[in-house]
């Protein structure tokens, strides 16, 4: 039988790792924590394309610690904006670190989210603002709570 879908709360070691990599994409951006997020969303995708477009070489510990670092801050910003919270979530047979809303009708797990986007390539698009847009924007249909449809 299945695995019920479920989360937990991050643990206290857990949400330090979470803040200090968002201090750390906060240095990366150049940007001072109170940007809003808007002007994050926007350096982040800027940033984004810059290594998607091949102006500016990472080598794959760069980008690794870009994923993590700015998918946090990417994440962070949502749960400011709609007040969604991290957790470590279960759900569809995955598990990792998401954001959801109180009624876990959603769930995004932005470190995996960015770290894709990192790795797009033309003619494929890099989406990181776009989805920011539309969930900050209410474009996700109301969802069955608990239902932890992955979105990203």
């Amino acid at each position: 039988m299945p695995k019920k879908n479920s989360d937990r709360p991050l643990t206290d070691a857990e949400a330090k790792d979470i803040r200090l990599s968002i201090e750390r994409a906060y240095k990366h951006l150049n940007l001072k924590p109170g940007t809003s997020a808007e002007k994050v969303q926007k350096a982040i995708f800027a940033a984004v394309d810059a290594v998607c477009l091949g102006k500016k070489k990472a080598t794959k510990r760069e980008i690794e610690d870009m994923g993590v670092n700015l998918g946090c801050l990417w994440g962070q910003t949502i749960c400011d904006k709609l007040g969604w919270e991290w957790c470590y979530m279960t759900a569809h047979g995955d598990e990792g670190f998401a954001i959801v809303p109180s009624d876990r009708s959603y769930a995004i797990e932005p470190m995996s989210y960015v770290f894709t986007q990192l790795h797009r390539r033309p003619p494929e698009d890099n989406t990181s603002l776009l989805l920011f847009n539309m969930v900050v924007g209410g474009s996700l249909k109301k969802q069955k709570r608990g239902a932890y449809i992955t979105v990203g």
